[in-house]
C-alpha cells in the first residue's frame, strides 16, 4: 500500500467536502509528488424535469459543475496543491467509482456530513454506495476531521481479509511516519452462546489473541510501537471506543470478514463505525 500517489476526491461544494479537500491535499503533500484528482458529479433528476426543458437543465448543471470544479481547483492551489478536476454527469457513486478505476486511483476521499448522532449514523447514500461498489480504498473524513499520521487503529477478526486490513495499516503507518498502531478485535458473543458453549468461546478468544499477537509482531518488525485491544461487545462500539482510548488519528476497517458464528463481520459494522467516528476512517478493499 505505502503512500497514496494518486488521490481521487469526490467534491460537491458542501462544508464536508471542503474539509475533505483540505485533508486530501495533506495526503498529497505527504506523498511527495502525489496527484490530486477532483471529481464533481452532477445528477440530472429522472423525474420532475419536463422533456422540453431537459437540454436547459443539462446546460445549467454543466455550468454549475464547471463552477464547482473551478472553485475546488482554486482551493487546492491555496493549499499548495495543483489539482486536476473532472466533471461528470450521471449517478454519483457510479461515476466516482468508475473514474477511480479509469484513473488508477490509490484511494477515494469523501467527506461525511451530519452533526447530530442520527445524521452521522446515516453517513449518506452516496458514500455508502461508493464504499459498497468501489474496488478502491475509500477514506471517509468527518465534517471536522483532520488527517494526522501519528497513531493508527486497525480492526481485525482473524480472517484472511482482515489480515489484509492489518497489512495495509502497517504499510501506511511505516510510509507516513506513524509512531504507533493499535489492533482491536471485538468478541461479539452473546450471553446465551457463552453459557451454552464455553469451550467454543474460549477457542474463539484464543483465535483473536493469536491474530492480535501476529499483527503486533508485524508492526514491530516495521518499526512501529504496537498494542492490542480485545473486548466483548458490538464491533462498531468496540472499534470506536478503542479509537478514542488509544488516541488514534485514522481507523482502518474492512467491508467483510467473519464473526464467531460465520456471519459477515464488517458490512453494516463498517457503516456504523464511519457514522459515529470522530476521526477519518479508511475502508480497505480486496486488492
Amino acid at each position: 500500500m505505502g503512500r497514496f500517489g494518486k488521490v481521487l476526491l469526490a467534491y460537491d461544494g458542501s462544508d464536508a467536502s471542503v474539509n475533505a479537500l483540505e485533508q486530501a491535499a495533506a495526503l498529497v503533500r505527504a506523498a511527495d509528488g502525489g496527484e490530486l484528482i477532483i471529481v464533481v458529479v452532477m445528477h440530472l433528476p429522472e423525474v420532475g424535469v419536463e422533456m422540453i426543458s431537459m437540454n436547459e437543465a443539462r446546460t445549467a448543471l454543466d455550468e454549475a459543475g464547471a463552477r464547482m470544479a473551478g472553485e475546488a481547483e482554486a482551493r487546492a492551489l491555496k493549499l499548495g496543491i495543483k489539482a486536476r478536476s473532472i466533471v461528470r454527469m450521471g449517478t454519483p457513486y457510479e461515476e466516482i467509482t468508475g473514474l477511480a478505476g479509469e484513473e488508477g486511483a490509490d484511494v477515494i476521499v469523501t467527506g461525511r456530513r451530519g452533526m447530530t448522532r442520527f445524521e452521522r449514523a446515516m453517513i449518506g447514500s452516496v458514500t455508502s454506495r461508493v464504499i459498497g461498489h468501489s474496488a478502491t480504498d475509500v477514506l471517509v473524513i468527518p465534517r471536522d476531521g483532520k488527517i494526522l499520521f501519528d497513531s493508527l487503529l486497525a480492526a481485525t477478526d482473524g480472517s484472511d481479509y482482515c489480515d489484509l486490513v492489518v497489512r495495509k495499516a502497517i504499510d501506511f503507518g511505516a510510509s507516513y511516519g506513524a509512531v504507533s498502531i493499535a489492533f482491536v478485535a471485538a468478541q461479539d458473543v452473546n450471553d446465551e452462546f457463552m453459557a451454552l458453549a464455553p469451550d467454543m468461546v474460549d477457542k474463539i478468544t484464543q483465535g483473536y489473541k493469536a491474530a492480535l499477537e501476529k499483527a503486533v509482531k508485524s508492526a514491530k518488525d516495521a518499526g512501529l510501537e504496537a498494542m492490542t485491544v480485545l473486548k466483548q461487545g458490538r464491533p462498531a462500539d468496540v472499534i470506536n471506543e478503542a479509537a478514542l482510548d488509544t488516541g488514534a488519528n485514522i481507523v482502518f476497517i474492512g467491508t467483510h470478514g467473519r464473526s464467531p458464528l460465520g456471519r459477515l463481520f464488517m458490512g453494516s459494522v463498517a457503516e456504523r463505525v464511519i457514522g459515529i467516528s470522530k476521526v477519518p476512517v479508511l475502508v480497505t478493499k480486496k486488492r
